[in-house]
């Protein structure tokens, strides 16, 4: 291997282990700006381009068959420009992805490719995707897809970046290695099962369980915020609800990550979720009198 060549593969390993970094700072929990913030967690995989992520049930065909949430971020576009609104209006009426996916081999890793290929000689540019991306001569539209699970055939997790312009190899090489992180986290926040985002925390529940997770108590929230306790208190609730979190440590405890989706631990009624750990863990927390009953959290191998 040459100099030149080692020295790019320093790069590209550099730039994949920052991507996964971003990624990991991703909710653990279903906000509903979820997919807004995993899209910008991806715009260094291609310089200019857009970058969507939509969860929807997929058929063999590519069709969109219920989508239940999708994101939008563009590299050097900021977050409330009108060119975000107007894709994400695109996206969200698209019915097809325009080329087909094998359901069966998703389940074992994701798809990623461009649609030059996986179109199979078909005028993709021509349909709704090439429209809602721009396309300039010489660029491409990059395509990752991974399984949300086995408990819904087809649904998943879908990623576009485009137009992609130059180092099409390094693009692709960077979705290729970062997408069964991205589909982690999607499963841990968002679960296997679709839900309605009137279960998915607002920005201003994010805020409080952010606030909660430091430890401060619910009258330290409302001082910092400019709330009323009452309000915040409201927060506290709903955020229970819809973590189906019996407690101020598992409410915790979902939000870093610990147990599986709250959506799933519903649909399975289960008293206790399943822990997302390779290693059994239960859930150890201290008492604590008072208002202040935001106790830390401790896990335990066992």
């Amino acid at each position: 291997m040459s100099d030149h060549q080692s020295t790019e593969m320093d790069r590209l390993a550099a730039r994949v282990a920052l991507l996964t970094e971003g990624l990991m700072h991703l909710p653990s929990v279903a906000t509903l700006d979820w997919t807004d913030r995993a899209a910008r967690a991806l715009i260094k995989i291609a310089s200019g381009a857009m970058v969507c992520v939509l969860v929807s049930r997929i058929d063999d065909h590519g069709g969109l068959l219920a989508l239940e949430t999708l994101g939008v971020a563009g590299d050097g576009v900021a977050d409330d420009a009108p060119l975000l609104d107007d894709v994400r209006s695109r996206v969200h009426r698209l019915t097809s992805l325009g080329v087909p996916v094998d359901l069966t081999l998703l389940q074992a890793r994701p798809l990623v490719g461009w649609f030059d290929t996986l179109a199979a000689g078909r005028d993709w540019r021509a349909g709704p995707l090439g429209k809602i991306l721009g396309l300039p001569p010489g660029s491409g539209i990059l395509l990752g897809v991974g399984a949300l699970g086995t408990s819904e055939p087809g649904r998943s997790l879908i990623v576009l970046i485009g137009p992609v312009t130059n180092a099409r190899d390094a693009a692709a090489s960077k979705l290729r290695a970062v997408m069964p992180v991205l589909v982690r986290k999607a499963l841990v926040a968002i679960g296997q099962h679709a839900t309605s985002t009137d279960d998915w925390l607002t920005e201003r529940e994010q805020v409080v369980l952010d606030r909660l997770i430091l430890g401060e108590s619910v009258r330290e929230i409302a001082d910092a915020l400019g709330r009323s306790p009452h309000t915040v208190h409201d927060h506290v609730k709903s955020l229970h609800r819809k973590l189906n979190a019996s407690s101020r440590g598992e409410l915790v405890a979902r939000a870093l990550g610990h147990v599986s989706s709250a959506g799933d631990a519903r649909r399975r009624g289960a008293d206790h979720a399943v822990l997302a750990e390779s290693k059994p863990m239960r859930l150890a927390t201290a008492e604590a009198g008072g208002e202040r009953a935001a106790p830390a959290v401790k896990l335990v191998e066992g």
